[in-house]
C-alpha cells in the first residue's frame, strides 16, 4: 500500500505520544507566558476514518490510535499502535497495524527504539535499535535491524523525546513557529520538522467527549509539516512534505483532535479515551 509507507514518523512527536503539562492553567486563559511546563504522563486513544474529501484510489479507511507516555527513574517510555482497515476502489481490503516502541535513556540524551510493521497478519518491516547525542550536537544512529548500521545525523538534529518538551514549552510561551530537525527512530534520517502554533483557544469549543474526558483548559491549534533534507532522494517530489499533522493540543498535552494528511488520502481521528498516568517516584 503505497502512501502508507510515506508517513512512517511517530505522528511527528508531539502528537500522540504527547506533550504533558505539569503546571496548571486556568480554564479561559488565553497566554500562559512563563508557566513551567513539562512532560507528564498520560495515554490517548482516538477513533480513526477517511475524510470524505480525500482519497483518489481509496474508498474507506478507519481504525484506531492509541498512545501512551510513560515516566520511569531511567526516562521516558513511548509506545504507540496504529490499526487501520483500506478498502481501495477495485474492492482490496487492507489490515495496517504499525507498533512503535521507544524507551530513552538515563542520561536523557539517548532513546532506543523497536517499530514493527504487519499487513494481512504478516510482518513486512521491523526496525530496532539506537540513537545518541553527544556534546556538542553530534548524533550517531545504531541500527541492528533490519540490517545492522550505523550512520551520522546533521549536527543539532534533536531526538524523539526532547522534541516532545521543545513543542510544549515553545507553545506555552507564546511562540508561533518551531523548525527541528528531528530523528524518531523510523527513518534512517532526520526529517525538517516545521511546526505552525496558533493562540490558544477554550477546550469549551470542542467535542463533548473531549470536554468530559478532560473536563477544563485551553487548546493550541498546532500544524506540522515533515520534510526530508535537501539531497536526500524524495523520489521526485522534491520538497512536498511527507507528512501533515494538525492537532488540537490540550494543555495537558493530549490532542483533543487529529488530521493526519498522508498526501494521497487523510485521516481524521477524534479523541475517544484519555487520561493522565501516575508520575514516577524516584
Amino acid at each position: 500500500m503505497r502512501v502508507w509507507w510515506k508517513f512512517r514518523g511517530t505522528i511527528g512527536g508531539a502528537l500522540v505520544a504527547g506533550l504533558l503539562s505539569g503546571g496548571a492553567c486556568p480554564a479561559l486563559a488565553q497566554s500562559t507566558t512563563g508557566t513551567n511546563f513539562a512532560l507528564t504522563p498520560h495515554m490517548a486513544r482516538y477513533a480513526l476514518i477517511k475524510t470524505v474529501e480525500s482519497g483518489g484510489d481509496i474508498l474507506r479507511a478507519a481504525g484506531e490510535l492509541r498512545g501512551d507516555m510513560r515516566e520511569s527513574c531511567a526516562g521516558w517510555q513511548q509506545s504507540q499502535r496504529r490499526v487501520l482497515t483500506i478498502v481501495q476502489a477495485g474492492g482490496q481490503r487492507l489490515s495496517l497495524v504499525k507498533e512503535f516502541e521507544a524507551a530513552e535513556g538515563s542520561d536523557r540524551n539517548s532513546f532506543a527504539f523497536t517499530e514493527i510493521t504487519t499487513l494481512d497478519g504478516r510482518g513486512i518491516d521491523r526496525r530496532t535499535g539506537n540513537a545518541y547525542r553527544f556534546p556538542g550536537g553530534a548524533v550517531i544512529v545504531d541500527l541492528t535491524e533490519p540490517a545492522a548500521e550505523s550512520f551520522d545525523l546533521p549536527t543539532g538534529s534533536v531526538l524523539l523525546f526532547p522534541h516532545l518538551d521543545r513543542i510544549l514549552r515553545r507553545a506555552t510561551a507564546g511562540s508561533t513557529i518551531d523548525r527541528s530537525l528531528v530523528f524518531d527512530g523510523t527513518l534512517s534520517e532526520a526529517l525538517d520538522v516545521v511546526s505552525e502554533i496558533e493562540p490558544s483557544v477554550p477546550l469549551e469549543i470542542f467535542s463533548q467527549t473531549a470536554r468530559e474526558l478532560l473536563q477544563r483548559g485551553i487548546v493550541w491549534p498546532v500544524k506540522q509539516l515533515g520534510f526530508r533534507l535537501p539531497g536526500v532522494d524524495s523520489g521526485g517530489s522534491g520538497r512536498e512534505p511527507l507528512y501533515r499533522f494538525d492537532m488540537k493540543l490540550h494543555e495537558t498535552g493530549i490532542a483533543v483532535e487529529l488530521e493526519i494528511d498522508l498526501i494521497d488520502f487523510a485521516l481524521r481521528g477524534d479523541l475517544i479515551e484519555g487520561r493522565l498516568l501516575p508520575r514516577a517516584v524516584c
